[in-house]
């Protein structure tokens, strides 16, 4: 089954809650731990992701806890992490942690803030018509050529580049400029589903952390 990303791009629609949205998150060196490599034989199958609801999937936790445990414990206590299970509380409470960060990370890396995409979600939803939203941005005080700049933020971020360039005047040229809105709609729904699930994650690690340093 498609992921949110796909069927916007290839059917032009989104699933709401689509469980196959996740995002693949890159595993750490046991160095960002201060500790050393992972025995090889204790890789984790699967796909280091976060999920829809924000939950850092099995094979992700189970690697995390891996490269945050002491190489002394790896060899007796390495099997708990690849059956699911905790190795040592201060080697989860370091996994919560980097995962926390990294979400901050990577949140905070992209062009624009889920704020605001919701204020511009917000001001989407109130205008009928493309031509409508180039008015309110010039009745706003800024010039014919800042809004079309306004229209241009409506373009996807990082990941979704492939939706963008499916969006590219080249392909849509011709097309009714109120359809191009619809288009640009759904592309700030994603964008906005796609942070959210960022945001749950880091809700989550926070909790764990609080929860695990009692």
């Amino acid at each position: 089954m498609l992921n949110n990303l796909e069927l916007l791009e290839h059917y032009g629609f989104l699933l709401p809650r689509n469980p196959n949205d996740n995002v693949h998150i890159a595993l750490p060196d046991s160095g960002e731990f201060g500790l050393s490599e992972v025995n090889p034989s204790l890789r984790v199958p699967g796909t280091a992701c976060l999920e829809i609801s924000g939950h850092p999937s099995f094979s992700l936790v189970a690697a995390l806890r891996l490269r945050a445990c002491h190489p002394s414990l790896l060899k007796a206590k390495g099997l708990l992490a690849l059956s699911g299970e905790q190795i040592f509380v201060q080697s989860d409470i370091l996994a919560y942690q980097w995962l926390e960060k990294k979400c901050k990370s990577l949140l905070g890396s992209l062009p624009t803030s889920l704020e605001d995409d919701f204020a511009l979600q917000k001001t989407v939803n109130s205008v009928l018509s493309c031509s409508a939203l180039e008015d309110l941005a010039v009745s706003l005080g800024e010039s014919p050529t800042k809004a079309k700049e306004v229209l241009e933020s409506f373009r996807p971020c990082t990941s979704v580049d492939e939706v963008g360039a499916a969006m590219d005047e080249e392909n849509y040229g011709d097309r009714d400029k109120d359809f191009q809105l619809e288009r640009w709609k759904l592309v700030l729904n994603w964008r906005i589903g796609y942070k959210q699930i960022f945001r749950r994650c880091i809700h989550f690690c926070s909790k764990k952390v609080l929860y695990l340093s009692r």
